[in-house]
């Protein structure tokens, strides 16, 4: 940046100042006219103690607050004598760097999915890509064009994707609305922009869908902290000062655009999301590609062969069990003998653009083959399919991801009467796969940590691919 651009951005903060804002709104302000500024309240904060060290009659940014907060009381009747200044003090004491007053945790739950102690840790992108292909823009919107994009369905609330995330207390969604109405600025959304200009959110889809709900009287207001007289009222309730304040609240959104490569798409999404808890890969994929492939892995994951081959053992909650279809179904489609990158995230994301774009007959053709597979690992595992086991005696293991992806792909490709024999065999596939998980620490290891290289890929697959050929030649 240069320093004609910096003396800008100072000018245009202390402008802000002297004309009433308070911190946030004086930020606001800045990014506005200086989209690609990377201006911070703490910024803002020592211009304001500049200008009333320099002798301006400048007030504090909690005075501005407070008399702003006797403004809102007066306007809606709020009985509450304490002050905002304690909201203030938890967004501004060690919270200003980017943590939210409102964020978007939900607690982890379990999958039901055997953990890589490498899952949730960034990869890094190996193939080069133009940098100059990243575009990433700054908006500044008001609620009221963020209600009509998503009224439009300009953005996609992913209704299904909150219902397993879970949704937001009523509570939680007041705090909220009590946050706009007290001027305390919302974390930054992120969105991923198609040619279309139609959105997908990737942080900041229950804060979305709880503004819109409320602006469209889909809930009451309880629990309010400081504006308790507006306990009870929806969106239309509300004096008309105060839906204006909802309505002409302005928003910042960083939006991904369209021509960003999409592995870097993925990359960028899983770093930015900056809730409680971070999308996983799934819930990443499903995000970027909309279209038949939601509805595809939802069947099938709702498949009555594939709960019995889990043993309903996988969690709906964060999309385990659509992760697991995915898996088959990539390796399926594009073999492990073509896995070449340390990118099954980018392997998986390529199965659902070619899923999206398969007719209804080649989706029927690919169904068959999943549930042929699930049915054969019930037949010759039981309700102990793709765990480990290295004992008859030990307890029951979750599922692990990478047994699920060699197994159901093995057996996929055998014949129905292959997969007979293993399965009038299935005392000696489950007694040699035993050995093997204990024999063989090369295979253990690559079904157990870092499961996602190349050659840990090629020896999960080749080693069951082995054990099949194996039992079927002495059956």
């Amino acid at each position: 940046m240069s320093a004609g651009e910096k003396f800008g951005i100072g000018e245009a903060a202390m402008r802000a100042i002297r004309a009433g804002m308070t911190n946030a709104e004086a930020l606001s302000a800045v990014m506005a006219e200086f989209p690609g500024a990377q201006t911070t309240l703490q910024n803002i904060s020592w211009y304001r103690s500049k200008l009333r060290s320099d002798g301006e009659d400048i007030p504090s940014n909690s005075e501005v607050e407070g008399a702003r907060f006797d403004e809102l009381k007066s306007e809606c009747g709020a009985g509450s004598e304490r002050r905002v200044d304690d909201s203030t003090a938890a967004r501004e004491s060690g919270r200003t760097n980017g943590a939210p007053f409102i964020d978007d945790e939900n607690d982890e739950q379990d999958s039901g999915i055997e953990r890589d102690p490498e899952d949730g840790i960034d990869r890094t992108i190996e193939h080069p890509f133009n940098p100059e292909r990243i575009k990433i823009s700054t908006k500044q919107i008001v609620i009221e064009q963020l209600v009509a994009r998503i009224r439009h369905k300009e953005i996609d609330l992913a209704p299904e994707f909150q219902r397993l995330r879970g949704i937001w207390k009523r509570d939680r969604k007041s705090r909220l609305i009590e946050s706009l109405l007290l001027r305390i600025p919302l974390p930054v959304f992120y969105v991923g922009a198609d040619k279309y200009d139609n959105w997908a959110v990737v942080d900041g889809l229950q804060r979305m869908s709880t503004i819109y709900d409320y602006v469209n009287n889909n809930y009451a207001l309880v629990n309010m902290e400081y504006l308790d007289k507006l306990n009870g009222d929806k969106y239309e309730k509300l004096p008309r000062a105060l839906q204006r304040r909802i309505g002409e609240t302005q928003i910042v959104v960083n939006v991904i655009e369209p021509g960003t490569p999409s592995e870097v798409m993925f990359n960028i999404f899983h770093r930015i999301n900056t809730g409680g808890m971070k999308l996983n890969g799934q819930e990443i994929r499903h995000a970027l590609n909309p279209g038949p492939v939601r509805e595809f892995l939802r069947n099938l994951a709702d498949s009555d062969e594939f709960r019995a081959a889990t043993d309903g053992g996988i969690s709906k909650t964060r999309m385990a069990d659509r992760d697991c279809v995915l898996r088959f179904l990539a390796f399926h489609m594009n073999p492990w003998e073509n896995y070449g990158a340390n990118d099954v995230d980018g392997y998986m994301g390529d199965a659902m653009k070619a899923i999206n774009s398969m007719s209804a007959g080649e989706r029927d053709a690919m169904a068959g083959d999943f549930k042929k597979s699930m049915r054969a690992a019930r037949d010759i595992f039981g309700n102990d399919a793709f765990r480990k086991r290295y004992r008859p005696e030990d307890m029951r293991n979750q599922v692990n991801r990478a047994l699920f992806g060699a197994w159901s792909v093995g057996l996929a490709r055998r014949s129905a009467e292959d997969i007979e024999r293993l399965v009038r065999n299935c005392e000696a596939v489950r007694r040699r796969f035993t050995e093997l998980l204990n024999s063989d620490t090369e295979f253990e290891g690559a079904i157990s940590y870092s499961t996602g290289t190349p050659r840990r890929v090629r020896k999960q697959f080749q080693a069951v691919d082995n054990l099949i050929e194996e039992c079927l030649g002495d059956a």
